[in-house]
């Protein structure tokens, strides 16, 4: 693929159903969640930024481009998209969470493919049973202006966001198993 991808991995959530424990620093099958998804982003993309709000130090360890939101109080992921679009030097930006630790390793070349066939496409993201996963897309990075409009209007819902833009949604039910969060504590192995 020719086309420049950096992955803005979102770490910044409260943790509350894991005890507001930093959900992309709890082990999950003896390493910590975001190192698995690192393993399964990082070869489909240039550069890896993380956005988080606490242990910063050791988020560090993963990247060299972290950013923390720029909104006063925590306004869910969005706010962290916001704050990493600010950070990204590519035309694309991969979202993803950090507890999502099973992605497709094909989940780039997907949600890229429907850019190559129409140029005046703003977001691509996955679609499972049915369901929108607004924090699996591929996004144009020079969308910051767009989200600057709709966070002054006080909006955060990164859904609503995508319908006020022109997004596609690229089907992944066959692949469902590969978008499990991992939410609860009950989850970790």
């Amino acid at each position: 693929m020719d086309a420049k991808i950096y992955a803005l991995i979102l770490s910044g959530g409260k943790g509350s159903r894991m005890g507001n424990q930093d959900k992309g620093l709890v082990p999950y099958k003896g390493r910590p969640l975001i190192e698995h998804v690192l393993d399964i982003i990082r070869p489909q993309v240039q550069e890896i930024v993380i956005s988080a709000n606490r242990n910063l130090d050791q988020y560090q360890q993963y990247t060299s481009k972290l950013v923390k939101d720029t909104e006063s109080e925590n306004r869910g992921p969005l706010a962290g998209v916001h704050s990493g679009l600010q950070k990204i030097d590519a035309p694309y930006t991969l979202l993803v969470a950090c507890d999502q630790p099973m992605l497709p390793v094909d989940l780039v070349e997907k949600l890229y493919a429907p850019f190559i066939t129409n140029p005046e496409l703003q977001v691509s993201c996955a679609k499972v049973l049915g369901s929108i996963q607004p924090l699996n897309a591929i996004i144009k990075t020079e969308l910051s202006k767009e989200l600057d409009i709709f966070i002054g209007r006080d909006e955060y819902s990164v859904k609503r966001w995508y319908q006020t833009l022109n997004t596609y949604q690229v089907d992944f039910s066959t692949q469902a198993e590969h978008f499990a969060n991992v939410n609860e504590t009950s989850q970790l192995i």
